[in-house]
C-alpha cells in the first residue's frame, strides 16, 4: 500500500472491522465508510504444492507493487491494502522443490512426489478451511476473520497443461437471502472487467468459467463470509520443466470458450508466471478503480445477512451444554469462533420457540454478519436454508454438527434472553466422583477417553472394557465403559487425568466380581504408507498422534516381507483403490511423455504382500481397512462379504453423501457410540455379509431413508446394508469400515469406530 496508508493502518483496520460487523450501519453510513476506507485485498498463492509458479512470482510481485511509479501502480497503492501470502503450503513447496532438484536432468525429472507434500494433508490442506485442524489454516483464519476482513480474495491455482492458458471465475453472495448466487451484479461485473483488462494486456487463451466449477473449501468459506472471491487456473508446465505443444494440439473445438486461442509452442514456467502476474495486476487494477463499490457491496452483504437473521427463521441455533461428547461440542464452538462467528451463552434457563434452553447453553444468533455462514454449516442438512449439502466436492463439511456428533436445536421464533459473549469454549474440569478405596469407571462417550486409555496403557496399568451394561446407584453405564482397578492408580492422579481431559470418571466400591470384560493391552500398530501419496493416510496419522496412539509407519517393502504378525498386532490400510495399493505407480503400458517414477518408489505391495497380509490375519492379527481399501480385503482375502451398489471402477456414491446409520452399541468396535450416528460416504463401499459357521459382527448399518442430502442414486437400496463389519478370519479379524470414519480429521462423531478397532487388536476376554 502507499506510505500514507501504511502509517494509518490502525485507522483502516478499524474501519474495515466496522464494515465487517455492519451493526447499526445505515446505507448512508456504508457509503461514507466506503469513501473513507481502503479496500483490503488478500492474494493466496501456491495453494497446492505442485503449483510452483505463483510462489516464484511472489517476490517479483511485491517488488513491482512497491517500486512501480506508473499511474496504475500508484492507484493500486493509494486505494488498496494488499495482503500477499506467497505460499499457503510452504512445507509442500519445500518438499516439491527438493524432489524436483534431486532428479533434475534425469528421466525422473518432474516425476510425482512419492509422499505427501504437506506432512499430514498433502494438497488437501486447502480443504481444512472450515474445521481448521492444521496450524496453517488457523493462522490464515485469524488474518481473514479477526484481523483484516478482506473485501476481495484472489486464490490462484494451476491446472493441467492442455486447455486454456488461463481460466478465471468469480463468486459472491447476492444482497438478498439466496445463498451461492453466482449472478451477483458485483461479482459478474468485476470479473468481466478483469477479463477486459487482460484482453488489453494481449493475453491469449483466456476462458471465463462458472464459479462453481472451481470452488474450493476456502473459496466457499470466503463467499459465506460475504467476500468477493476470484479464482484462476493457469495452465502448468511440468513443474519447472517446459512442455511443447505442436500446432493443432490445442484445438479450438476442444475448448470453445477460449478467446483468442494460444497457437502452441513451448510452454515454460516463465510463461505461467507471466500469465499469473498479468492476472494479479488485472485484478488489483480493477479493484483500485472500483474501491468504493467493493467496500460498499461488502457492507451491503453484511447488512443483508444481519437483516435476514432478524426476519427469517431460524433466528438462532442452540448448542446444549449436555452432549454425548461434550468435548466435541466445545470444539465445534471454538471452530465457529475461529471462523469469526459471534457465540454467546445463556445466563439463565428459558424457553424459546417451544424448546427449553438451559443455563450455560451456547447460543448462536443468526442476526450477525456471518449468519449465513452459520446457516450453511449448521442448516444445510436440517431443512433450514438449503435442503441439501453443496454439490461441490470441496464442500467438505457443510453439515458440521452432524458429522461431529453434536446435538443442536434451531429456534424458529424471535426470543429475548440474557446472554454473555463467549471468547473461547474452555474445557470443563471434571472432578473425580469418589468413593474412597473403590475401582474406577471412565466414561467412553468422549473421544478423549482414548487419550486416557493410551496414557494408562503406556504406564503399564490394567485397563478393561466392561462387556455388559450395568447400573450403579441409578446411573447406567453402557457396554464399553472403561474399568480400571482401584489399586492401579492413586485417586489424586486419576482426578488430575480426568480434569486435564475433561472426561467423566467415577470411583465406586461396587463389586465387579463376575462381570465379563475385555482386557486391553497396548497393541503394536502399523499404519501403511504407500508411495502414491494418499491424503487419507496423512489424516489418519494426524489423528493417531493427536489421540496418543503409538504406531509405526509401514512401507510397501515391509509388507512384502514375511512375519508381519511378529512385528504388529494391528495393520491399518487407509482409503485407496485396490489397484493402486497392489500395483503402486506401475503403468500398464509405457508412456513416453510422462516422467519415469524412480524404481524404488514404483511398486505397491504386490501379490506377495497380499499373501503376507492374509498370513498376518490368519495368525491372529487385526486388519483395519478404511473406505475403498475394504474392497481390497473383500476381493483378495476371501471374506464372506459382498460389496453392493458398485459399478466398474467406482462405488455407488456420487460425490459426498451423509447418511444416518444405526449402531449396535454392544459390538466392541462401537463402544462409546450413540445408537445413531451420521456417516460420510464418498466412493464408499457398503456391505452384505454372508452366512457361515462363524459370527460376523454387524457394527453399524443403514436404515430406510437414511440419506441426509440429495446426492446419491439408489439411496433406498442401502436399507439394511452394513456400513461397518467385524469379520473373523483364522485367529484374527478384518474390520471393514466402509464409511469415511475419520475423513480429513473432521468426522468426530465416527472416530470411535477406528480407535476401538485399533485397541480391539490386542484384547483378551476375561471375567473380573
Amino acid at each position: 500500500s502507499s506510505s500514507h496508508n501504511l502509517k494509518n493502518l490502525t485507522k483502516y483496520r478499524n474501519l474495515q472491522a466496522q464494515a465487517a460487523s455492519a451493526r447499526h450501519l445505515s446505507d448512508g453510513d456504508a457509503r461514507l465508510l466506503a469513501h473513507q476506507n481502503k479496500a483490503v485485498v488478500m492474494i493466496l498463492l501456491n495453494t497446492s504444492s505442485t503449483e510452483v509458479a505463483s510462489s516464484q512470482l511472489s517476490v517479483e510481485l511485491a517488488y513491482r507493487l512497491a517500486t512501480d511509479r506508473s499511474p496504475a501502480a500508484q492507484q493500486i497503492r493509494d486505494q488498496l491494502i494488499v495482503l500477499l501470502v506467497p505460499s499457503t503450503n510452504p512445507d509442500g513447496l519445500k518438499r516439491t522443490v527438493e524432489w524436483y532438484k534431486k532428479y533434475a536432468g534425469t528421466p525422473h525429472e518432474a516425476s510425482p512426489l512419492p509422499r505427501l507434500s504437506h506432512p499430514y494433508a498433502g494438497d488437501e490442506h486447502k480443504e481444512d478451511w472450515l474445521v481448521l485442524n492444521l496450524i496453517e489454516s488457523r493462522l490464515l483464519a485469524k488474518q481473514f476473520y479477526h484481523e483484516w476482513f478482506p473485501v476481495l480474495v484472489y486464490e490462484q491455482h494451476e491446472s493441467a497443461a492442455q486447455g486454456a492458458r488461463l481460466q478465471l471465475a468469480s463468486a459472491a453472495l447476492s444482497y438478498d437471502t439466496e445463498p451461492f448466487d453466482r449472478a451477483s451484479p458485483a461479482g459478474a461485473t468485476f470479473i468481466e472487467m478483469v477479463m477486459d483488462d487482460l484482453g488489453d494486456r494481449r493475453i491469449r487463451g483466456l476462458s471465463l468459467a462458472a464459479g462453481r466449477q472451481f470452488e474450493t473449501a476456502g473459496m466457499a468459506s470466503f463467499v459465506q463470509h460475504n467476500m468477493l472471491c476470484i479464482y484462476s487456473q493457469a495452465a502448468s508446465a511440468q513443474l519447472a520443466t517446459p512442455v511443447f505443444f505442436p500446432r493443432g494440439s490445442l484445438s479450438a473445438e476442444s475448448t470453445p470458450s477460449i478467446s483468442n486461442p494460444w497457437p502452441g509452442g513451448w510452454w515454460r514456467m516463465r510463461d505461467v508466471i507471466d500469465y499469473e502476474m498479468a492476472a494479479i495486476l488485472a485484478v488489483l487494477h480493477t479493484a483500485a478503480g472500483r474501491k468504493e463499490r467493493l467496500i460498499y457491496d461488502f457492507c451491503r452483504r453484511n447488512m443483508a445477512a444481519i437483516r435476514t437473521g432478524e426476519t427469517e427463521p431460524p433466528f438462532a441455533y442452540i448448542v446444549p451444554r449436555e452432549q454425548h461428547d461434550a468435548a466435541a461440542a466445545r470444539q465445534l464452538i471454538n471452530i465457529l469462533i475461529q471462523n469469526g462467528v459471534e457465540v454467546q451463552r445463556t445466563q439463565t434457563g428459558l424457553e424459546a420457540g417451544g424448546k427449553g434452553i438451559s443455563s450455560g447453553d451456547y447460543v448462536i444468533l443468526l442476526s450477525q454478519s456471518y449468519g449465513r455462514f452459520v446457516r450453511t454449516v449448521f442448516g444445510a442438512l436440517l431443512n433450514h436454508g438449503a435442503t441439501s449439502a453443496p454439490a461441490s466436492a470441496a464442500a467438505t463439511t457443510f453439515s458440521l454438527p452432524l458429522i461431529m456428533g453434536v446435538r443442536i436445536a434451531a429456534i424458529d421464533s424471535p426470543f429475548v434472553a440474557e446472554l454473555s459473549p463467549v471468547k473461547s469454549a474452555r474445557t470443563t474440569f471434571r472432578r473425580l466422583v469418589s468413593e474412597k478405596g473403590g475401582d474406577y469407571l471412565i466414561s467412553h462417550s468422549s473421544n478423549r477417553s482414548f487419550i486416557a486409555m493410551n496414557r494408562l496403557l503406556k504406564q503399564g496399568k490394567k485397563v478393561f472394557w466392561l462387556e455388559n451394561k450395568i447400573t450403579i446407584a441409578g446411573k447406567v453405564f453402557q457396554p464399553g465403559t472403561i474399568y480400571v482397578p482401584g489399586n492401579e492408580l492413586h485417586a489424586d492422579k486419576m482426578d488430575l487425568l480426568g480434569q486435564e481431559l475433561s472426561i467423566e470418571i467415577v470411583q465406586t466400591r461396587h463389586a465387579f466380581g463376575g462381570e465379563t470384560a475385555l482386557r486391553i493391552r497396548p497393541p503394536k500398530i502399523g499404519l501403511h504408507q504407500p508411495w502414491t501419496a494418499e491424503p487419507d493416510e496423512g489424516w489418519t496419522r494426524f489423528l493417531l498422534e493427536k489421540y496418543e496412539f503409538p504406531f509405526e509407519t509401514v512401507f510397501n517393502v515391509r509388507i512384502r516381507k514375511r512375519n508381519l504378525k511378529g512385528n504388529f498386532d494391528v495393520l491399518i490400510l487407509t482409503d485407496m483403490e485396490p489397484a493402486r495399493l497392489i500395483n503402486g505407480l506401475r503403468r500398464k503400458a509405457p508412456n513416453a511423455h510422462l516422467p519415469k517414477v524412480p524404481r524404488s518408489y514404483l511398486n505397491g505391495i504386490s501379490e506377495v504382500g497380499i499373501e503376507n497380509i492374509r498370513e498376518f490375519v490368519m495368525k491372529g492379527g487385526t486388519l483395519i481397512t478404511l473406505g475403498r481399501a475394504c474392497n481390497f480385503a473383500v476381493e483378495h482375502l476371501g471374506l464372506p462379504v459382498k460389496t453392493t451398489l458398485r459399478t466398474a471402477g467406482n462405488s455407488h456414491a456420487e460425490g459426498r453423501n451423509w447418511h444416518t446409520i444405526l449402531v449396535d452399541r454392544s459390538e466392541p468396535v462401537a463402544y462409546g457410540m450413540p445408537s445413531t450416528a451420521t456417516a460420510a460416504l464418498e466412493n464408499s463401499p457398503v456391505f452384505q455379509p454372508g452366512y457361515w459357521s462363524r459370527r460376523t459382527g454387524v457394527v453399524a448399518y443403514f436404515q430406510a431413508n437414511s440419506l441426509l442430502n440429495n446426492g446419491l442414486k439408489q439411496a433406498g437400496a442401502l436399507a439394511g446394508r452394513s456400513a461397518i463389519l467385524d469379520v473373523p478370519m483364522g485367529d484374527g479379524r478384518v474390520v471393514l469400515i466402509g464409511i469415511r470414519a475419520q475423513h480429513r480429521a473432521q468426522t468426530l462423531g465416527t472416530f470411535k469406530f477406528l480407535f476401538n478397532a485399533i485397541l480391539l487388536g490386542r484384547t483378551e476376554a476375561v471375567t473380573l
